[in-house]
């Protein structure tokens, strides 16, 4: 019963197990065990994502990328993805480096967009490869060696991470945790 499995990892997430704000967050996106809520969703994600876990940082950049539940808010999109990205999740480097190549949330920097799909590439995914390979042609070689060493400093962890916290404003934060949306 998935209303069940939702009581349960309330009740881990209460506790403060990470991944069960993850897995609320899911579960409230689809409506399995409960009504589908992108507002209660985005809150789930937010905790999880303010405690590291990539997943939910990928997700929560994604709500901000389409402004499902949050705000459309581009720069802390491209933010939130980074921090997953950074983490080594495949998806919100493809994300991350197509939003660079185009100048979506920041200025455009085609190096480090190029960067970004090679990481993401290696995941094996057709469509990371396909993008990191148009993205490579647009490029002089000059340009591909510089994007070459961002991607042996991004591997190697030279390049830290964002800071710790960033700022959700969709009326909610880590703290509060996931409050009724009709209160909203």
């Amino acid at each position: 019963d998935p209303s069940v499995a939702v009581r349960w990892l309330q009740l881990s997430a209460d506790q403060g197990y990470t991944k069960a704000w993850y897995l609320l967050g899911k579960l409230h996106v689809a409506g399995i065990g409960t009504r589908a809520d992108a507002v209660t969703a985005a809150r789930c994600f937010a905790v999880a994502a303010e405690q590291g876990y990539a997943k939910a940082q990928y997700r929560l950049g994604c709500l901000y990328l389409f402004g499902n539940g949050v705000p459309l808010d581009e720069e802390l999109a491209q933010q939130w993805l980074e921090r997953a990205a950074l983490q080594g999740h495949a998806n919100a480097q493809y994300l991350v480096g197509a939003a660079s190549m185009t100048g979506m949330g920041r200025l455009h920097d085609r190096i480090s967009g190029y960067a970004w799909l090679t990481l993401a590439a290696e995941s094996g995914r057709s469509a990371h490869c396909a993008a990191r390979d148009r993205a490579g042609a647009a490029l002089t070689d000059q340009e591909r060696e510089a994007a070459q060493e961002l991607v042996r400093s991004r591997r190697t962890g030279a390049i830290s991470p964002a800071p710790a916290t960033l700022p959700v404003r969709s009326g909610f934060s880590a703290e509060n945790g996931p409050a009724d949306s009709s209160a909203q």
